[in-house]
């Protein structure tokens, strides 16, 4: 089998209810573009989730696989003590791609229980406690193509596992869209995100792995090297990247980005 499902969504605490409360409302759009997100995972029938986070265990050269058993998710650091999620880790695939990495690309493998809330958000909103087993993945802190390279070598690995896999890329755009951003404000966080934007809408995955780097910086974003992967990854595929929502209330980008394959 191969990829089925794919997507790259935002993690912001504030979608979630315990945690956003009354500011819920601001983020309706990103709301209802996880919903969407949940059916068509759903519709799917994904047996296993290569899940993308950039706020795992971060390696300067190369790219981490957690192989831990067992996944659990808290928001504990953000005062929700009771939102959380937990999942079989798919063990088989995750050595199918560390052992085809070992051959060809640098990669190095840990074993957390606990996985981060980059991973922890997006998956309580797309999937709740009906998880698929995942394979969790960090980018390694390397230019985008050649993140975008390892997403190839995983979709050509997933050829041979036999399964119906899905990739979840997390990540925020620009931290700086507004004043009260958390890195205050910079026109060049407006300018990223609209380029992320543009060169989705024409499917130039190029034009997003070209980017300049010094643009990323200032724009502050913790999106562009996951997104990286899942571009590399569906770069062959016939999947045709549909925008859901973008918006940046609190003046953070948040992009959910669906992959349209049509009938799988």
């Amino acid at each position: 089998m191969s990829i089925v499902f794919g997507a790259f969504c935002p993690h912001p605490p504030i979608a979630i209810p315990n945690i956003g409360q009354s500011n819920l409302s601001r983020l309706k759009n990103t709301v209802e573009s996880y919903r969407r997100l949940a059916s068509s995972l759903l519709a799917a029938d994904v047996e296993s989730l290569i899940v993308i986070s950039p706020h795992g265990e971060n390696k300067i050269d190369s790219w981490t696989i957690n192989l831990s058993p067992r996944l659990t998710g808290t928001l504990e650091m953000f005062g929700d003590l009771e939102t959380k999620i937990s999942a079989d880790n798919d063990l088989e695939l995750a050595y199918i791609i560390q052992q085809a990495c070992a051959k060809k690309i640098s990669c190095q493998a840990v074993a957390q229980e606990n996985i981060d809330y980059g991973l922890t958000i997006p998956l309580w909103l797309i999937g709740g406690r009906q998880l698929p087993p995942l394979v969790p993945l960090t980018p390694a802190n390397l230019p985008a193509d050649q993140n975008f390279n390892l997403g190839r070598f995983l979709s050509a690995t997933i050829q041979f596992s036999g399964k119906r896999v899905g990739i979840l890329a997390s990540g925020d755009l620009s931290h700086c869209l507004s004043k009260e951003a958390p890195g205050g404000w910079n026109p060049k966080g407006k300018k990223f995100d609209q380029k992320i934007i543009d060169s989705l809408r024409k499917k130039d995955y190029a034009a997003i792995i070209k980017l300049d780097e010094r643009l990323a910086d200032e724009a502050q974003e913790c999106g562009w090297k996951s997104l990286a992967i899942l571009l590399g990854a569906m770069d062959n595929l016939n999947a045709q990247p549909l925008i859901l929502s973008y918006e940046f209330p609190f003046g953070v980008g948040y992009l959910c980005v669906n992959f349209d394959f049509g009938q799988v």
